[in-house]
């Protein structure tokens, strides 16, 4: 389950944060906030893997706070994006991926 969460996040980081009507826009993959999505999705793919392969108990927890840290920033982002921008701008698909596989990775790991 965290792995798909991990993987929630990465696709996340490749579809649109905000739209409007038709318009939408995606951040640059390496830029700061969706690079550092992007590295943290693949941190705990990373983990995640570890933990199923090898069976290592303690890695569960690191898949908590990772997920757990993934959708704090995904939940700031939004505050921030939707504080910012006018009226007719709302959240996009990615962002929200981005905050669901946060969630889905820290629950994954909470429990086994």
């Amino acid at each position: 389950m965290s792995l798909l969460g991990a993987i929630g996040i990465i696709v996340g980081t490749l579809l649109p944060w905000i739209s409007a009507g038709f318009m939408s826009y995606t951040p640059p993959l390496f830029s700061s906030d969706a690079g550092l999505f992007f590295v943290l999705g693949v941190i705990v793919a990373v983990v995640a893997l570890v933990w199923l392969l090898g069976n290592a108990g303690g890695l569960r927890w690191l898949c908590v706070a990772l997920g757990l840290l993934g959708l704090a920033l995904a939940i700031f982002e939004m505050v921030r994006l939707t504080s910012t921008a006018p009226e007719m701008v709302s959240l996009g698909v990615g962002l929200i991926l981005c905050a669901v596989g946060g969630a889905v990775a820290a629950v994954g790991g909470a429990i086994r």
